[in-house]
């Protein structure tokens, strides 16, 4: 430091007998207790600073520390924390998690599951959109134990209970709109009321399906989901009730 700020000289061997005049306090022995001791201290500091002579080495002494003081108006202010979110990306993504799970656990029994989903299911394939999944066979076993008849399966059994009505401008064509919750990737959706067509005519004799889930309001996020390759998962409503039904893609 500058002399005349702060410490206007530092303490060394060279200097150190400068400052005896100053260091002449007599200290006692400790108190028992340390209110005791806080009291003797300032006792004898007291006594010490009143046996200091007025002599030309305390003089000289003291004007080792002289000089001018140094102050500051400024102020400085450190910088604001940002305040956190309530809710982090990792509670976030437990929240999503869990209302998933809870979806799931209240839902019925397995009605149909698609593996290894094509392109033209879930709006990713070159050219005009399918706007729905197709619901095939799939290799799929119902609950006899037998493999399904996409034909009737969902027309008849899973969506059997649905009010079904016929298209004015397609007299082979029954349709029915269904309530879905709707989970993808983890992520849960929420309820959405989607429509589920089905065409006899469809088959042609050739085995085709004849029955399509139209993804409505959600093609845009299974657009962006790119879920080429995932396992579509239906489940019915739980015991007694008609709906919602369980759209499950992971």
């Amino acid at each position: 430091m500058k002399e005349g700020r702060g410490f206007a000289k530092r303490i060394t061997l060279d200097n150190i007998d400068q400052f005896k005049p100053l260091l002449k306090i007599k200290m006692t022995a400790p108190a028992e207790d340390e209110a005791e001791q806080d009291n003797s201290l300032i006792d004898d500091m007291d006594s010490a600073n009143q046996e200091i002579p007025d002599n030309s080495e305390f003089i000289k002494a003291t004007e080792l520390f002289s000089g001018n003081r140094f102050t500051t108006t400024s102020r400085f202010k450190l910088p604001a924390r940002h305040k956190q979110p309530a809710i982090t990306r990792a509670r976030e993504k437990t929240t999503v998690t869990s209302k998933a799970n809870e979806a799931t656990e209240k839902s019925g029994r397995i009605l149909w599951k698609k593996e290894t989903l094509p392109a033209s299911d879930v709006q990713r394939q070159p050219g005009h959109a399918t706007g729905g999944i197709r619901l095939t066979q799939a290799h799929f076993q119902g609950p006899d134990g037998l493999t399904i008849n996409q034909t009737t399966y969902f027309r008849n059994v899973v969506f059997g209970e649905l009010d079904w009505e016929k298209q004015d401008r397609h007299p082979y064509n029954d349709y029915a709109d269904a309530i879905f919750e709707v989970t993808i990737l983890g992520k849960h959706f929420g309820r959405h009321s989607l429509r589920i067509s089905h065409k006899p005519s469809g088959e042609a004799g050739q085995g085709n399906y004849t029955t399509l889930l139209h993804w409505g309001v959600l093609s845009e996020s299974i657009k962006d989901s790119n879920l080429v390759g995932k396992t579509f998962t239906l489940r019915g409503p739980s015991s007694g009730k008609k709906e919602p039904f369980f759209i499950t893609i992971n």
